[in-house]
């Protein structure tokens, strides 16, 4: 696809540049694209000549959002299955499992997304269950974090890791039908291998415009072996070019051949150094409040100090899952080894990569200012606090009250100077920028939230600053690449609304989604598919 020919012309009611320089007490509300690129923004009575106008009516241009972090592949299949993120009880997941079993009986049953922890009681289904419900279907229903799912006994025979360590057992020895660790990670890849090339594209074509409806130009994939594959990673490259949204794409390995084989710039990303607070294998200092052990760290120093020289060396960004403190502990620990064994320019160059904390959660006042000398950039999902940092929630649950209050720390990352973007974790939490905008500004401890203004920078100069682009990348300007959305009424001035969908987005001058509602005239919607 390639931008219309001649000047497209956007009216608004108002244009939110998010440009310092524009300091205008009446806002500019329109914008006159030519290719892909913005040639002027200001008053429609001033505009340029130009041949097509869009007129959004009262709406407001925002620059575009991206989601610095999101599962592209799971998300569609989110949508294609059974939808178990509405099920507030054990019950209502079977109750949703046994309709879908009745309207598609065959191949392995996928179903994301229950949350037990949200539950009146936290008492998910056992294999029996499923079982029952499913007459021997393999079932595969991986938890809301993707760290442990419940399985059925056909599920588990499938895969062949009935003795394999992640298999928890009931009082009896026999498995109960939820599985973490080693077991998890090959009862996944056995579930996605039994998906045909046809179903991943569709569901990551089915993401992608998921996420244009909600306003978003850029999204970074976390792909790798324990989330996703190596084909899903090689199908999304492939049809990258024709999705509604820009993508950056990470891969959880530590071979660096097989990133740059692919013409990738970064490694990582949701490269595991410990698991998730849900499944109680985040690699926490102190023991969980609500059951035993510390969690798990996943990597030995040694090797992650040589991941991390390697990939500065060969000018890779580097990205590490790291949510409990001691994750934490161990990650910058070993940056910081790395930069004492590197020359001057070597260690200039950690700075310059910008290597990134994914799902920085647990971190403490010490943790902030290692992070900022090293230079690394903090990736957080504030949708994560919306739904686990309430009172009562899943943080207080597994770290106890003291622990769950300094959780995702906002407003701390942002006044060490730390880059920080935001993203979703989808299908962990909605890819809907407008729900985690709100759970910033919401947040748990209204010490650490943060203003309108400052979320949606975070939400789209901070994703453009974790995915390497240029300084000022995401402000609406002159000369600017032309990636913006527009949304009903005054989004900033107003309380954040979760579900908020755009009117219009436009990604390097194409529109790429657009609400029934507004009016584009054909010769911009013909070369924007």
């Amino acid at each position: 696809m390639s931008p219309p020919g001649g000047v497209v012309l956007y009216v608004a009611d108002r244009v939110e540049t998010f440009d310092p320089a524009v300091l205008a007490e009446q806002p500019p509300d329109s914008v006159a694209v030519a290719g892909d690129r913005v040639i002027w923004i200001g008053s429609r009575s001033q505009a340029p000549s130009v041949g097509t106008v869009v007129d959004l009516g009262g709406a407001t241009i925002l620059p575009g959002f991206v989601d610095a972090h999101v599962h592209l592949t799971a998300t569609g299949l989110l949508n294609q299955g059974p939808d178990l993120t509405r099920c507030d009880s054990r019950e209502e997941m079977l109750d949703a499992l046994a309709a879908f079993h009745r309207l598609e009986p065959d191949g392995v049953l996928y179903g994301s997304g229950w949350d037990d922890s949200r539950w009146p009681q936290a008492n998910p289904p056992t294999m029996d269950d499923l079982d029952r419900i499913c007459d021997g279907r393999p079932c595969y229903l991986p938890r809301v974090d993707i760290h442990g799912a419940l399985v059925s006994t056909a599920m588990l025979a499938l895969a062949q890791v009935r003795d394999c360590p992640g298999v928890e057992r009931d009082r009896e020895g026999h498995p109960s039908g939820f599985v973490v660790g080693r077991a998890h990670e090959a009862l996944r890849r056995v579930a996605l291998s039994a998906m045909s090339n046809g179903q991943i594209r569709s569901a990551q074509q089915g993401a992608a415009k998921l996420a244009a409806s909600r306003g978003v130009v850029e999204v970074h994939e976390m792909g790798g072996p324990d989330t996703s594959s190596e084909r899903d990673l090689d199908l999304l490259l492939a049809q990258a070019d024709s999705l509604p949204v820009g993508v950056v794409a990470y891969y959880a390995t530590n071979d660096l051949g097989f990133v740059l084989d692919r013409g990738l710039r970064q490694i990582g990303g949701d490269l595991f150094v410990d698991g998730s607070l849900g499944s109680r294998t985040a690699a926490m200092r102190e023991a969980y409040a609500d059951g035993p052990g510390t969690g798990d760290l996943h990597m030995r120093d040694d090797d992650l100090v040589s991941l991390i020289t390697e990939a500065t060396r060969a000018g890779l960004q580097l990205g590490l899952h790291a949510i409990g403190d001691a994750a934490l502990d161990q990650a910058l620990h070993c940056f910081e080894q790395a930069v004492l064994a590197s020359t001057l320019e070597g260690a200039l160059g950690f700075v310059r990569l910008r290597h990134r904390i994914e799902h920085l959660e647990c971190v403490d006042e010490t943790g902030l200012k290692r992070m900022a000398m090293l230079g690394l950039a903090a990736s957080m999902q504030p949708g994560s606090d919306s739904a686990w940092g309430h009172p009562g929630g899943l943080y207080e649950s597994r770290l106890g009250t003291e622990r769950s209050r300094a959780m995702n720390p906002l407003r701390s990352v942002q006044a060490h100077g730390i880059p920080l973007g935001f993203g979703s974790d989808s299908p962990v939490t909605p890819l809907d920028p407008w729900g985690w905008i709100g759970a910033a500004v919401a947040h748990h401890d209204p010490s650490q939230a943060l203003s309108v203004r400052q979320a949606i920078v975070a939400s789209s100069q901070g994703g453009r600053s974790l995915g390497r682009a240029a300084a000022g990348a995401s402000i609406l300007r002159q000369g600017a690449v032309a990636d913006f959305a527009a949304f009903a009424g005054d989004p900033v001035g107003r309380p954040p609304v979760a579900g908020t969908k755009a009117l219009l987005t436009v990604r390097q001058g194409i529109v790429t989604h657009r609400a029934p509602s507004v009016d584009v005239p054909a010769e911009v919607l013909e070369v924007s598919g």
